[in-house]
């Protein structure tokens, strides 16, 4: 570290989301942001101070000595790898089809740094730093860089930085309204995506000699909408009656490996989500379980179509039975097993048709 009264200011700032409309959409995107957020605070190594979440960026400081080039650089590498990481292996497990889930790999991060003297407002006990450096960094987030994802550091705050830039670095400047002209050197971080290690390929846990039950449902309602009612368990005691509590993760989006409790009939019964082979692409949710009685293991098949008048719900409940007993008598369970899927489908129906999305999220 360098001894100096020069502060740092370092904001990572998020690009390439698209803004959407629809609700589901709004609270994914909103989901997914959080996320990455949370994964750059934790990849802080240098002690940066959090000054603020300003939208899509966040605002760091650091007071007094400043790291060198090569920290800085470690540390942009850090916060740019765990972003990127995060992403990958949430487009892995992905089961959601909607705008903000199908384009979050495409977001991009640039780092813009800045390092400069300035004081601070205090507001019921936090505070803020406040001046022209600070006004500086934030202008700089608009700029002449002709790339998507780059570190960019001031000329002034790079010839008080211990250590050399490489020949990879390029100059530019800008001229901004009661500030002037500010020059800075920019570098390309893209390439540090070769460094993100390969994900394990999803293998699907199919059932052994199934049995199977299926059937079809006409809804009259957006597939975005039905798609969340079936996998947003915020939903679900609404359109399942014999559902006493239900125990997951709120801070999540639903998709492949996500786990939550049912409590039915005063028996708890633990469910995976899952993403079935060759599904990318399509309205496909799927749900597994080894807590039913008389049979080893149950995966249930949700496809979604959209038609012309709404969509089109086809129900696949696969079921390995757990011993010749419970195969000899699935004839006569089948049917119970169906009414039961089918009721709860019924009342998602109903309530689908009733409520728009919109008023549903307020019921929960």
């Amino acid at each position: 570290m360098t001894e100096s009264k020069l502060s740092l200011l370092f904001i990572p700032d998020i690009s390439g989301f698209t803004d959407f409309i629809h609700q589901t959409e709004i609270k994914h995107s909103q989901h997914i942001i959080s996320e990455l957020m949370e994964i750059m605070i934790d990849a802080n190594e240098l002690g940066l101070e959090l000054a603020e979440i300003e939208g899509d960026a966040l605002f760091f400081y650091k007071l007094r000595n400043i790291p060198s080039l090569d920290e800085l650089i470690h540390q942009v590498k850090r916060i740019f790898l765990s972003f990127h990481q995060h992403l990958r292996l949430y487009e892995n497990r992905r089961i959601c089809q909607c705008g903000a889930c199908t384009t979050a790999e495409s977001m991009e991060l640039k780092f813009v740094v800045h390092g400069g003297e300035f004081d601070f407002i205090h507001v019921k006990g936090k505070q803020k730093p406040i001046g022209e450096s600070v006004i500086t960094v934030h202008r700089l987030l608009k700029n002449k860089v002709p790339s998507d994802e780059y570190l960019l550091i001031t000329k002034a705050l790079l010839e008080k930085l211990s250590g050399n830039i490489e020949d990879d670095w390029h100059l530019l400047s800008d001229t901004y309204d009661h500030i002037g002209e500010v020059e800075y050197v920019y570098k390309s971080i893209s390439f540090m995506k070769s460094e993100l290690p390969e994900l394990p390929e999803i293998v699907v846990d199919n059932i052994n000699n199934p049995m199977m039950i299926e059937f079809e449902t006409q809804i009259n309602t957006k597939t975005l909408d039905i798609y969340e009612l079936l996998t947003n368990f915020n939903f679900r005691r609404l359109w399942t009656k014999a559902l006493q509590e239900i125990d997951f993760n709120k801070n999540e989006i639903n998709q492949n490996g996500t786990r939550h409790t049912c409590v039915i009939n005063n028996q708890k019964i633990n469910f995976e989500s899952l993403r079935d082979a060759g599904t990318k692409g399509k309205w496909v949710y799927g749900e597994q379980t080894e807590d039913i009685p008389l049979m080893k293991r149950v995966n249930t098949y949700h496809t979604l179509t959209p038609v012309d008048s709404g969509t089109l719900l086809s129900t696949k409940i696969y079921m390995e039975p757990s011993n010749i007993f419970s195969r000899l008598m699935f004839p006569f369970i089948k049917n119970k097993i169906k009414e039961n899927f089918s009721s709860g489908i019924n009342d998602l129906k109903e309530l689908a048709e009733k409520h728009t999305l919109d008023e549903l999220y307020e019921m929960v």
